[in-house]
Order: C-alpha cells, then structure tokens, then sequence
C-alpha cells in the first residue's frame, strides 16, 4: 500500500535549479527545543517518453510523531522519527508527486515551496471521470449526507455506482472517496483516491509505471 500526493506548480520551474539542499530549524518536542532537519537529494532521471521526464528524489526529514511513551524513566508525549520518502519532479511542468501520506506530503511541498521559490498547489481529481474509466468501482464513500439521521457513509461491492443506493446518495450527499480497478498498462490495478486529492494504491508499481500511472491520473 502506498500513499500518493500530487502538486501542480503554479510558477514558472527551472528543473536546473534543483539540487540537494539541507535545511534545519528549531520546534518545541515534549517542551524542549529541538532542531529539525530537512535533506533533499537528487538523484535519476525516469523517463516516460521522449517529451516527459521526471526527476527522481529523496527527501529525508524529521517528523514529531504524537505518542505516548516512556523515555529513561520520563513520560513523553511526541517523538521525532526521521523518514525518507520517494519524489518525483516532471522537468516540463515542476508536478511533484509525494509518496507519502497527506501530512507528510504537505510537509515536503512546503519544503520545496520554500527553498525554490515554487508555488504549488494540491492536485484534485475528478471522481466521475475516473469512475467512467475504471473497469470496476469497489466502494464508494459518502460524506454531508442529508438521508434521514445520517451524515456519513460508505457503500461496497462491484460496479457499486451502477447501484440504486448510490444514486440515492450521490444526490443527497458529497462524494469523498472511491476504491477502483482501474486498467493500466495492459493489466488492471487497485487504487483509492478522495476528493481532496490523497491517493492510496494497493498494487505494486515500479518507478517507471507509478510516474506513468500519476501522468495518466492527471490526464483524465
């Protein structure tokens, strides 16, 4: 299972300007003053075809987790955990693609926001087109729902927007997220994706095929 986020740049992106850079900066963890740091790493070229090209990076940063602990006899109540994540920069448009969850993700757009001058905002997909494109729709998830006492729910199966019930509450509510089998690359892939943009694939896809599957994503 892997977390997806996906950013368009709403500036103008010089892909020559991206480079390693380390960043650090001071935040209060369990009442201390602790430095953070921040390293981004360039690394390979991933090329999709002779006019797409994504950068290939890794950012590793520290990350205060909530969570009750016991340290050397002291309770605690958050912890620092550095993490690495994989993204993906596409040279022409400066998308960045963040595989990781939606904090996490936010984290690092801002990150790159910052030290590069971009501007950059979160990629919403459209549901029903993916819907229309997808061989299957598995579950599809409610939410603002006006259906007597409820305001939330979810619905599963098979072909589950062909149903009776989603239609019910597609009109009477806000859909929020969908689980499909989707075709791609002669083969068909499970993924979910909400409608504030977070993306969770449940198929394995190496570097070439997820930077293929975002660039298909995007074009819907």
């Amino acid at each position: 299972m892997q977390s997806i986020s996906v950013f368009n740049c709403q500036t103008g992106f010089d892909i020559k300007k991206l480079k390693n850079v380390h960043s650090d900066h001071q935040e209060k963890v369990n009442g201390q003053n602790e430095k953070l740091t921040t390293n981004l790493y360039v690394n390979e070229d991933i090329n999709i075809d002779q006019n797409t090209v994504y950068k290939k990076c890794i950012v590793s940063m520290d990350e205060v987790i909530k969570i009750k602990a016991r340290v050397f006899g002291k309770n605690v109540n958050e912890v620092i955990v550095q993490n690495s994540y994989d993204i993906y920069v596409n040279e022409s448009t400066g998308a960045l693609s963040c595989l990781a969850n939606k904090n996490s993700a936010d984290q690092i757009q801002k990150f790159l926001s910052d030290e590069f001058d971009i501007i950059y905002d979160r990629k919403i997909f459209d549901l029903n087109n993916i819907m229309s494109s997808a061989h299957d729709v598995k579950r599809a998830q409610f939410r603002k729902l006006t259906i007597q006492t409820l305001s939330g729910s979810a619905i599963s199966g098979n072909q589950v927007n062909s149903t009776a019930i989603y239609n019910t509450m597609n009109q009477a509510g806000d859909l929020s997220t969908i689980a499909v089998v989707y075709p791609f690359n002669s083969r068909d892939i499970n993924f979910s994706v909400s409608s504030t943009g977070s993306i969770v694939l449940f198929s394995t896809l190496d570097d070439n095929e997820i930077t293929d599957f975002i660039l298909n994503l995007e074009q819907i």
